[in-house]
C-alpha cells in the first residue's frame, strides 16, 4: 500500500511540475503574442483555417481544423489563431516534462530540458505567431512520452503511439525522419519483443490516424477559396500531402558550409550554458544510459536534413534536433544528483540557471513579434494601388499578408494579387485565367524555354504582364527587382517607375510627368503607417520589411537620378537613410548620394 501511495504522490508531483512548466512557457508566450497577422506563413494558414481551405503542402488537415475551432471566438482571426499556437507549445512543453521522465531522467533534468527547449530562440519565435511547427514538437514530445512507457504490460501505450504516428505524417511527412529514434526507443525497452505480436494492429492504427490527411482531399472538391493547388483528384492530392512541390529544395543546400556554422547556431538557439550542459549530459548517458543517449543522437541526427534543406531560414527544420539537445543537456542534473547524493538533488535544480539565460538573452527578439509591421505593410501595399490593379509578389510576407487583410477585412478585394513562384503550377495558372486572359499552361511554360527555375520565372512574368497590361494595371512588388528581372525579357519593353512601395509596369514609350509622378510619391509617403518600422530589429523578418522601405526610398531616388530630376533624388536617397536598416545598405545608400552629387558638378 505505501509504494502504490508513493507512486501515486509521485505521479501527482510530475503533474504538477509538468503543468508549471507549461504555465511558464505559456506566460512567456502570451507577453510576446503578435496581436495581429504575423510573417512567414502566418497569414495563409490563419486564412486557411478561417475559411476550412487547403494550406501549402502538406495541407496540415488537423492544423487547419484547430485554428477553424478557435477563429469562432470573437476576435480577430489572426489573434485567435496566434493564441492557438501560443497554447500548443506551452502544451509541447509540458509534454516534454512528462517525456523526459518517462525516459528516465530526473524532475530537474526534465523541468531543465522542457524549460530550456521552451525558451529556445526558434521555438518562442515561433510560437507567437500562427506556425505549424509546435504541433510537430508537441506531437514529438508525445511520441517519446507514450513510447518509453511501451513494454509487454502496457501494450496500449504502443498502439497509442502508433496511431499518434499517423497523425504527425499527416500534418509533417519528414516525422518519417524521427524513426529510427523512435524505432531504438520501443527495441530498448523490457519486454520489447513481446510487442512483435502488436505489428499489425499498429500498423492499422497508424494508417488511421494518416487517414486524416483525407480531410484534405473531401475538402478540395468542394472548392474552398483558399485551395492551395487544388488537390480535388487523388493525384494532386498524393502529391499535395507529401510535398512534391518542395522535393527540389531537399539536399540542395550547401551542407558543409552550414555544418561549420552549426556550433555558432545551436549557441544562438539554446545559450552557452545549455550547450556545456549538453556535453556534461552526453557524458553521463554514455556511462549510465547509451540507449538514450542513442535515441537522442538519432533525433539530433534529423537536423542534417534542415541543413541540406535549401530555404533561407531553415532553423525550424531544426527544432527536433534541438529538442534531442536539450534532453541531453537535462541529464546533466542527474549527473549531479548521483555525484553527490542528496545534496546534488538540491545543487541540480540549480541548473535551471540555464534556461532562465536563455529566456533573458531570447526575449527581446521574442518580444519583437508584438509588432504590428507586417500588417502595416500588407495595408500600405493595398493603398498604394489603384482600383482593379494588379500585383505581383514575389515573398509569401507579401502575397499572405495582404490577402489576410483582403479576406478579414475586406480591404481592397478589387486588386488581384498573384505569387510569382506559384506561376509554375497548374492549378494556379487555372485560377488566374478566371481573371487574366493568359496564354495555355503549356504554351507559357514552353515559351519559357529549358533554362534554370530563375530564368524561366522571368519569362513566367514577362508572359503574365504583357496578358494583364492590356486590361489592367500592373505593379511589381520590391523583392521581384532582383538582378534576373533586370536582365529579363520583361524590361525590353517595359520601365518599371517607383510608386511608394510598390513599381508600376508601364511602355517605354510612355511620356513621364515629373510633376506628377512626384506629387503621387510624397502623397502616398504621407498616408503610410511607419511608426511599426521605426526601430531595429534583430529578427531578420521584421529587418526585410524596413528594407521594403528604405530600398523604395533609395529606388525613387535612383530613378529621379536618372530621368534628371536630382533634387528630388538628393531628397529621396537622404529619406532612405532615416529608416533603420543593415549598414550595408547604408553604404550603398551613400554611395549613390556621393555619385548623384558627383554628376551635379
Amino acid at each position: 500500500m505505501n509504494r502504490i501511495a508513493g507512486q501515486s504522490l509521485s505521479v501527482r508531483v510530475d503533474g504538477l511540475l509538468a503543468s508549471g512548466t507549461g504555465l511558464a512557457a505559456l506566460l512567456g508566450y502570451l507577453a510576446c503574442l503578435s496581436p495581429t497577422v504575423g510573417p512567414g506563413d502566418s497569414g495563409e494558414l490563419t486564412l486557411a483555417a478561417l475559411k476550412l481551405g487547403i494550406a501549402h503542402p502538406p495541407g496540415y488537415p488537423l492544423f487547419t481544423w484547430l485554428g477553424r475551432l478557435v477563429s469562432l471566438f470573437p476576435v480577430e482571426p489572426a489573434l485567435a489563431t496566434n493564441f492557438l499556437t501560443a497554447l500548443i507549445g506551452a502544451a509541447a512543453s509540458s509534454l516534454l516534462y512528462l517525456a523526459g521522465r518517462g525516459l528516465g531522467l530526473g524532475r530537474a533534468s526534465s523541468a531543465v530540458a522542457s524549460l530550456g527547449f521552451a525558451f529556445s530562440s526558434t521555438f518562442w519565435q515561433q510560437a507567437t505567431s500562427h506556425e505549424v511547427y509546435g504541433l510537430n514538437i508537441l506531437f514529438l514530445s508525445l511520441l517519446l512520452f507514450t513510447f518509453a512507457r511501451a513494454d509487454s504490460e502496457r501494450a496500449a501505450s504502443f498502439l497509442l503511439g502508433c496511431y499518434l504516428f499517423g497523425l504527425v505524417l499527416a500534418h509533417q511527412p519528414t516525422a518519417l525522419f524521427w524513426v529510427p529514434a523512435l524505432v531504438w526507443l520501443i527495441i530498448s525497452r523490457p519486454g520489447s519483443s513481446r510487442l512483435i505480436g502488436l505489428l499489425l494492429p499498429g500498423s492499422l492504427l497508424l494508417i488511421l490516424g494518416f487517414s486524416s490527411s483525407l480531410g484534405i482531399l473531401f475538402r478540395a472538391m468542394s472548392q474552398p477559396d483558399i485551395n492551395w493547388g487544388d488537390p480535388s483528384t487523388l493525384g494532386r492530392f498524393l502529391s499535395h500531402i507529401t510535398g512534391q512541390q518542395y522535393r527540389e529544395l531537399a539536399m540542395a543546400a550547401p551542407l558543409s558550409l552550414r555544418l561549420s556554422t552549426l556550433p555558432r547556431l545551436l549557441i544562438h538557439e539554446l545559450g552557452l550554458p545549455t550547450i556545456i550542459l549538453a556535453v556534461l549530459g552526453a557524458i553521463h548517458l554514455s556511462l549510465r544510459s547509451r540507449a538514450l543517449l542513442w535515441v537522442l543522437l538519432f533525433l539530433f541526427a534529423t537536423g542534417l536534413f534542415g541543413l541540406a534543406y535549401q530555404v533561407p531560414d531553415y532553423s525550424p527544420q531544426m527544432l527536433p534536433a534541438l529538442l534531442a539537445l536539450c534532453l541531453i543537456a537535462g541529464a546533466a542534473a542527474d549527473l549531479i544528483e548521483q555525484a553527490l547524493g542528496r545534496a546534488g538533488q538540491y545543487l541540480a535544480v540549480l541548473l535551471l540557471a540555464a534556461p532562465g539565460f536563455s529566456f533573458f538573452l531570447h526575449l527581446p527578439a521574442a518580444l519583437e513579434s508584438r509588432t504590428t509591421a507586417v500588417r502595416d505593410l500588407a495595408e500600405n501595399l493595398l493603398n498604394s494601388l489603384p482600383e482593379n490593379a494588379v500585383l505581383l509578389a514575389g515573398a509569401d510576407v507579401t502575397a499572405n499578408s495582404v490577402r489576410y487583410l483582403q479576406v478579414t477585412n475586406r480591404l481592397r478585394q478589387d486588386v488581384l494579387v498573384v505569387s510569382a513562384d506559384m506561376l509554375f503550377a497548374p492549378t494556379y495558372h487555372q485560377e488566374l485565367s478566371r481573371h487574366l486572359p493568359l496564354p495555355d499552361y503549356e504554351t507559357m511554360l514552353r515559351l519559357a524555354g529549358t533554362g534554370s527555375r530563375a530564368v524561366r520565372k522571368q519569362s513566367l512574368i514577362d508572359q503574365l504582364v504583357r496578358s494583364a497590361i492590356a486590361i489592367l494595371p500592373v505593379y511589381l512588388a520590391i523583392e521581384l527587382l532582383t538582378p534576373e528581372l533586370f536582365s529579363g525579357p520583361l524590361l525590353k519593353q517595359f520601365r518599371i517607375v517607383p510608386l511608394g512601395i510598390v513599381f508600376q509596369v508601364t511602355p517605354k514609350e510612355e511620356p513621364l510627368d515629373s510633376t506628377e509622378l512626384l506629387s503621387h510619391n510624397r502623397g502616398l509617403w504621407a498616408r503610410y503607417r511607419l511608426g511599426s518600422i521605426q526601430r531595429r530589429f534583430s529578427r531578420a523578418e521584421f529587418g526585410q520589411i524596413q528594407l521594403v522601405y528604405a530600398g523604395s526610398r533609395n529606388n525613387l531616388g535612383m530613378f529621379c537620378y536618372e530621368q534628371g530630376w536630382i533634387e528630388p533624388a538628393l531628397e529621396y536617397l537622404k529619406l532612405a537613410l532615416a529608416i533603420p536598416a543593415p549598414a550595408e545598405f547604408y553604404k550603398a545608400v551613400n554611395s549613390n548620394l556621393e555619385r548623384v552629387k558627383a554628376g551635379i558638378h
